[in-house]
């Protein structure tokens, strides 16, 4: 909460979108006030992407799926950082929509079209975990999975997570 009031305290004496991205990451329990505080920043900076993406984040946090991704939409629209599509990525895995999550990531590496990756024999692979899907799109010659465990940062959910061998 502290670090949290050091930074509302700092952002209000002068603006900075550096430090407003660490907004996000203050732990505590009021959430919903640093979303009602930052939305009262978007008034001021309506084309921060670092304020749309800390927004998004909040939103993710707190659950509010649908804020969420329109936040994590704007501020790719206003300037597509490898961030803020992470975020939205991990936003669509979160909520079990693995295809678009490969589709954001896609878009990102310049790789094939997610259609083309979520096809196996005919049949859509809505179950490949978005790690693999992060790795498949990352590395081009990828020789196969090894698995281990993860924790994804938006759910705080286990799962599996993938790595190549080598």
């Amino acid at each position: 909460e502290q670090a949290g009031q050091i930074i509302e305290a700092a952002l209000d004496h002068e603006w900075d979108s550096e430090l407003v991205g660490w907004y996000a990451e203050c732990g505590g329990t009021a959430t919903v006030r640093r979303i009602e505080r930052a939305e009262k920043w978007l008034k001021a900076n309506p084309r921060d992407s670092v304020l749309l993406l800390t927004l998004g984040r909040l939103c993710a946090q707190q659950e509010l799926w649908g804020k969420a991704q329109s936040y994590l939409d704007a501020s790719v629209a206003v300037e597509p950082t490898w961030s803020a599509h992470l975020a939205l990525a991990e936003l669509h895995d979160g909520l079990g929509h693995a295809v678009l999550a490969h589709g954001v990531l896609l878009h990102v590496v310049g790789g094939h079209s997610a259609r083309g990756h979520a096809q196996q024999g005919g049949k859509e692979n809505r179950r490949q975990p978005f790690h693999a899907l992060l790795l498949e799109s990352l590395i081009p010659a990828w020789p196969g999975p090894v698995k281990t465990t993860a924790t994804n940062a938006w759910s705080g959910k286990q799962g599996i997570a993938y790595t190549p061998h080598r």
